[in-house]
């Protein structure tokens, strides 16, 4: 549950920063100033913040026109809610659950040891 609620809380920050770079970016062009990239801009929604992206986009009226800007935010958009609609299936969400598990596990615990190796071939090494 914790998880969950860190995943949220991550969602609304991200989102809210989001739209908040959208809305220093539509100032900046209004006022002919130095502008955010739409790389970073675009980086914003792919990280999460796709629905403060498309929000910011509808309501500050801010990059509507720009292609390929448009085509690529949609592409995110559409991307991020399979991912979402594919996490409500139990099955999906219960192996992506049982793959985060076995990474972290295997991150926690010890590696084995590897056995001892020659650092190099040929005459003089000690490799059979």
């Amino acid at each position: 549950m914790a998880a969950v609620l860190k995943l949220f809380a991550y969602l609304a920050a991200i989102n809210l920063f989001t739209f908040a770079m959208f809305v220093l970016d539509k100032r900046q062009a209004q006022s002919a100033g130095r502008r955010i990239s739409e790389a970073t801009l675009l980086r914003l929604a792919f990280i999460g913040g796709s629905l403060g992206a498309k929000l910011a986009q509808h309501r500050l009226r801010h990059k509507t026109r720009k292609e390929p800007f448009r085509s690529n935010l949609n592409m995110i958009v559409a991307l991020h809610a399979v991912i979402w609609a594919a996490m409500m299936l139990p099955p999906v969400r219960i192996a992506a659950f049982e793959a985060i598990s076995s990474i972290v596990a295997s991150a926690i615990s010890p590696e084995e040891p590897k056995p001892d190796l020659p650092r190099r071939f040929g005459p003089g090494s000690s490799w059979p």
